[in-house]
C-alpha cells in the first residue's frame, strides 16, 4: 500500500501473536517485531517501563521517540485508565501515517479495553501541533511533527522514555551520545528509558551519556532488551 500522506511504501503484516505491524520497504524494516507486535510492546514498554514508573508516580511526563502505528501510545493510554495514573504523553513523528492506514490496524480488537477504538482514533486524529489534548481523564497527548533531534523538551522533566525508533542500521543518527545526552538532561533522577535495542554501541552510548544500563530478558524472538536509569 502507498501512504499518500507520508509518501511511504508500506505493507500490512500479521505478526506471530496475530497483531499487525507495517513493513517499510524504503528502509527495509518493520515497525514492530514480527514475533508479536503487541507482545513486544507490552513487555518492553509497558511491563518494564510504564508499570515500574507508575508504582511511584501518580502523574508524570512520558516521551516516545516516534509515534509510528500508535501501538505504544494506545497501550499506555489503556494502562493509565486502568490504574488511574495520569500521563502526559509526548510523541514526535516526522512522517505521520495516513488515517486510512491506521484504520486497518487490528490492535483495538485484540486489547482488553472497551474504550480502545475511541482512544486509538483520538490518538491518530489529533493534530501534530504540540498542543496537549485530553484523550481521557488520565491521559493527555501532545504530538509533534518533527525529527527527534529537533525536539525542545522545555520543562517537561520526563519520568519515562519509550525509545522506539527504527534500528541503528536504518537511523544511526538517532542512536548516539548526543541524543541520549539530550534525553538524559530532560529526565528527572530515577527516570527510565526503555528500548528493544541491545547493540553494543547503543549500550555504550547510553552509559557515556550518564545512564546506568540494565539488560533484561527479551520477548517475541529477542533474547534481551535494555532499560536505562538516570541516577
Amino acid at each position: 500500500m502507498f501512504d499518500s500522506v507520508s509518501g511511504l511504501q508500506l505493507k500490512l503484516v500479521i505478526t506471530a501473536d496475530g497483531s499487525h505491524t507495517l513493513y517499510n520497504s524504503g528502509i527495509g524494516e518493520h515497525y514492530h517485531s514480527t514475533g508479536g507486535a503487541i507482545t513486544e510492546s507490552m513487555h518492553v514498554y509497558i511491563r518494564n517501563g510504564l508499570m515500574p514508573v507508575m508504582e511511584d508516580n501518580d502523574i508524570f511526563h512520558l516521551y516516545e521517540t516516534g509515534l509510528g502505528t500508535g501501538l505504544n501510545a494506545l497501550l499506555a493510554c489503556i494502562e493509565a485508565r486502568r490504574q488511574c495514573k495520569s500521563i502526559h504523553y509526548h510523541a514526535c513523528e516526522l512522517l505521520p501515517l495516513d488515517i486510512r492506514i491506521t484504520e486497518q490496524l487490528n490492535y483495538t480488537s485484540l486489547v482488553n479495553s472497551e474504550y480502545a477504538a475511541a482512544d486509538f482514533s483520538a490518538i491518530h486524529t489529533q493534530a501534530y501541533n504540540g498542543e496537549p489534548v485530553r484523550v481521557h481523564k488520565h491521559f493527555i497527548l501532545s504530538k509533534y511533527q518533527c525529527d527527534f533531534s529537533e525536539v525542545n523538551f522545555h520543562d517537561e522533566q520526563l519520568r519515562l522514555v519509550f525509545f522506539d525508533a527504527f534500528s541503528s542500521n536504518a537511523q544511526p543518527e538517532l542512536w548516539c551520545i548526543e541524543l541520549f545526552s539530550k534525553l538524559w538532561r530532560a529526565m528527572l533522577p530515577g527516570a527510565l528509558l526503555v528500548t528493544y535495542a541491545t547493540a553494543g554501541h547503543v549500550k555504550q552510548a547510553l552509559r557515556q551519556s550518564g545512564f546506568q544500563v540494565q539488560r533484561l530478558k527479551g520477548v517475541a524472538g529477542k533474547r534481551e532488551m535494555l532499560r536505562a536509569l538516570k541516577l
